[in-house]
């Protein structure tokens, strides 16, 4: 017995593929991290994330609200840029022998991020 309008089971696995493939290569709330498609920013969370992938400190991110990271406390928020040990001689200079610094573009878009510390 034949049931009608069914999809074929090949037609549903592929919509679930392409479905969860475009799911995987979002990133943040939108964008491609290009110039004329910058990633956008709405949440502290999208925003911490530009902080634990250096590979993206190099694009282009335009924030589209404010942003209030009040709910990071201490080291949980991850920064953006230059990253390194604590030089061992002085124990306060950064070891920048290998730098990586956010060389990207970071439009504010007239919003704010508040209620941020970093001692």
């Amino acid at each position: 017995m034949e049931r009608k309008g069914a999809f074929p089971p090949a037609v549903v696995v592929c919509i679930l593929i392409a479905a969860l493939s475009r799911a995987a290569i979002a990133q943040y709330g939108g964008g491609a991290g290009e110039p004329n498609d910058p990633y956008l920013i709405y949440t502290p969370e999208q925003m911490n994330a530009i902080g634990a992938d250096p590979n993206d400190w190099d694009k282009h991110f335009k924030l589209m609200a404010d942003i209030d990271l009040s709910a990071y406390a201490g080291e949980e928020f991850n920064l953006i840029g230059a990253r390194g040990t604590i030089d061992s001689r002085s124990h306060d200079i950064p070891d920048v022998t290998q730098p990586t610094a956010f060389m990207g573009v970071f439009d504010g878009n007239g919003h704010t991020i508040s209620n941020f510390t970093y001692v």
